[in-house]
Parts: structure tokens; C-alpha cells; sequence
């Protein structure tokens, strides 16, 4: 049974200090507090009211400096936000409560004395750990399906997609912002677009866990996507889109990239940036007026491209449906096709079945 006992702010900050508290274990999700809920949160503490209890687990024994670390299996927000107020961090904007160092001494050993109450999960197993910690959401922040299998799966195919995920491609053109990045959005980009390249289109995220599961323990292909990846963000880069094309929306590189992927890898079409930029430039351009157009319009359609009305509908409503997903893939499959010279196009079927490649 669980072990519940009571610990200070100063000890769980002095434990994490001297290492006896891991507050970022590998299953942990990303930090995703804004400066706004910490605030909240300390003046929470300040008044010495209470907030929900924390779990730790028993951790791995130093043999030599005989002393335990334990794992923080939930709490990784709190602790950490009470970590940041003591020791000033620049990034910890408060606007409720004055910074820690002015604090009067009292206000400082009412903070620091605060009793938080720990549940001791005692030894486990580290797929325990990791299940116990996919049910556990302590904040206002629920977690999401991809920070549930990040928490489950530490593996090769997560840290394929996690490492993907930080490609300097997608930093240059600013693809992930930064709360895409603390929700792991990114990390869930780079999973569905990796098995979407395996595989075929599927709904949602309906795929992940299947793909986290069978290539954990190896991800042998691992150096053939990433080459085939980086033949992919080498020709987008060629295309020199502008910087405020669509192409660089998560939606709309999604569909680019498989699709570029299918016709430049697997089925080996002779594209061209030269050719291929301004054929995509010119509908992305459509799309956008069209968008702009139905925003204004109340509700009136003009006549316009039956590839462009069908793309802008998949392209921003129900985007991650399967179905929304074929239908861009179609269009944008037909454009790049569009571009190949004449002798190869007349081989190249425009309307073709997708097959698992795996």
C-alpha cells in the first residue's frame, strides 16, 4: 500500500538540489505550465492553502554512496514552479505574488515550511511507473494522447520521432511553436507523419501506439526514413516557398511531405524544385484567396477549381480525419504528377491504391 507522509517545501527543493528526488524521470511529459498558472499556483502556496498530493516512487540504490534516489512520478509542474520562485528564474513572470527575494523573512519560512503531502508508490517496476502516471492528471492541463504513449514508450521509435521532431527543417521555418513544442505536438507530428510513411493514411492517431509498440525495442529503418526525410526537406527547401505560404502550416506539410515522400522515394518520379514551387505556390495561393473570400462572403461560394474548394474543406475542417487527410494527399498528388515531363507522366497513373510498406 502506498505510504503517505508529509514533506516541506524546503526538502522537496533541497532534494531535487542534492539529487535523492529525480524530478524529471524519462516518462515524464514536457513542462507546459505558462507563467500565468505558476503565478496562481504560488500565491496558492503563499496563502498556505492546499494543492493536490504528489507521488514518488523508490528509485535506484547507490551502492557505493549508499543512498536511494526516487523518482517523482507526478507533481513535476509544482515542484519544479516552487524550485524556479526560489531560485528567481528570469523566465517566471509573477503579476499575484512578489518575487521569493522580497519576501520578508517570515513570509520566506512560512513558504519554505509549507507541508506538501507526498504518496509514497514505494518499489515498483518502471512499466508500473509508467501506467500509473498515464492515468495521474493533478492540473488543469489533461493529458494528451501522444504525453499518455510518451509515457508509456521510451523506445527507438520514439526517440527516432522525437529526435525528427527537432530537425534544424522545421526550426528554420518556425513549423512548432512553443506550445506546440510544451505539448508535444511536435513529437505527435513527427509519429503520425514516420507511420504514415510506413504505412498509409490512417485516422487521427489511431496508429501511434501500434508503431511506438512494435519497433521499441528496435527501429532498424531508422537510418533509411531519416536519409529518405532529409531527401524530403532538402527538395521543400529547393522549392523556396515563401515564407508566409501555407506549405509551412502543420496541416499542409504534412500532406507535402508524405506525398513528396511517396513520389520521390517510392515510386521515383523525376520532380524538380523548379517546376514543382511554383506549381504548389499557385494553388497554395488559391486556396488562400478562397479562404479569404469565404471569410468574408457570409456564406457565399463563388465558382471556383473543384481541387481548390475540396482541399480548403479538408484542409481546415476535421484535418486529422482519415478521409480529410486521402483527400489532400489526392490533390496534392495530382499537382506533383502535373509537374513530371511528359514522357514519364504518360506511365505515371494519376489515381493510385496506397499499400503498407511495412
Amino acid at each position: 500500500m502506498p505510504v503517505v507522509s508529509i514533506k516541506r517545501v524546503s526538502e522537496l527543493i533541497r532534494e531535487v538540489a542534492d539529487g535523492s528526488l529525480v524530478l524529471r524521470p524519462a516518462f515524464q511529459r514536457r513542462l507546459v505550465w505558462t507563467s500565468v498558472v505558476k503565478d496562481f499556483f504560488l500565491e496558492t502556496v503563499l496563502f498556505g492553502l492546499p494543492f493536490p498530493e504528489i507521488f514518488i516512487a523508490t528509485g535506484v540504490l547507490d551502492k557505493q554512496s549508499m543512498r536511494r534516489k526516487n523518482l517523482l512520478v507526478d507533481g513535476q509542474q509544482r515542484v519544479s514552479t516552487l524550485r524556479e520562485y526560489v531560485l528567481g528564474a528570469e523566465d517566471l513572470i509573477l503579476k499575484k505574488v512578489k518575487p521569493y527575494a522580497d519576501l520578508s523573512d517570515l513570509e520566506k519560512t512560512r513558504f519554505l515550511d509549507y507541508e506538501v503531502v507526498v504518496r509514497d508508490l514505494g518499489t515498483v517496476t518502471e512499466d508500473e511507473i509508467k501506467k500509473i502516471f498515464s492515468r495521474i492528471n493533478s492540473t488543469d492541463y489533461a493529458l494528451k494522447t501522444v504525453e499518455k504513449l510518451n509515457a508509456l514508450f521510451s523506445g527507438e521509435y520514439k526517440q527516432f520521432c522525437d529526435e525528427l521532431s527537432r530537425d534544424a527543417f522545421f526550426q528554420r521555418h518556425g513549423v512548432f511553436k512553443l506550445a506546440d513544442r510544451s505539448r508535444m505536438r511536435d513529437l505527435d507530428f513527427c509519429v503520425i507523419l514516420v507511420t504514415t510513411i510506413l504505412s498509409t493514411y490512417y485516422n487521427r492517431d489511431e496508429s501511434n501506439e501500434e508503431y511506438l509498440r512494435r519497433y521499441n525495442d528496435e527501429f532498424a529503418e531508422s537510418a533509411r526514413v531519416g536519409a529518405q526525410l532529409a531527401q524530403v526537406f532538402a527538395f521543400v527547401e529547393n522549392c523556396e516557398f515563401p515564407k508566409k505560404s501555407r506549405v509551412w502550416r502543420k496541416t499542409d506539410l504534412f500532406t507535402i511531405l508524405v506525398e513528396l515522400h511517396s513520389a520521390l522515394v517510392v515510386r521515383g518520379l523525376l520532380l524538380t524544385p523548379e517546376a514543382v514551387g511554383p506549381a504548389l505556390n499557385s494553388f497554395y495561393l488559391k486556396v488562400g484567396e478562397l479562404y479569404d473570400t469565404d471569410s468574408n462572403a457570409e456564406g457565399v461560394t463563388p465558382a471556383v477549381d473543384t481541387d481548390v474548394l475540396r482541399y480548403l474543406k479538408a484542409a481546415t475542417k476535421a484535418t486529422n480525419d482519415k478521409y480529410a487527410r486521402l483527400d489532400r494527399a489526392e490533390i496534392i498528388a495530382r499537382i506533383l504528377e502535373s509537374t513530371v515531363p511528359r514522357s514519364e507522366d504518360s506511365a505515371t497513373p494519376v489515381t493510385r491504391k496506397r499499400r503498407k510498406r511495412t
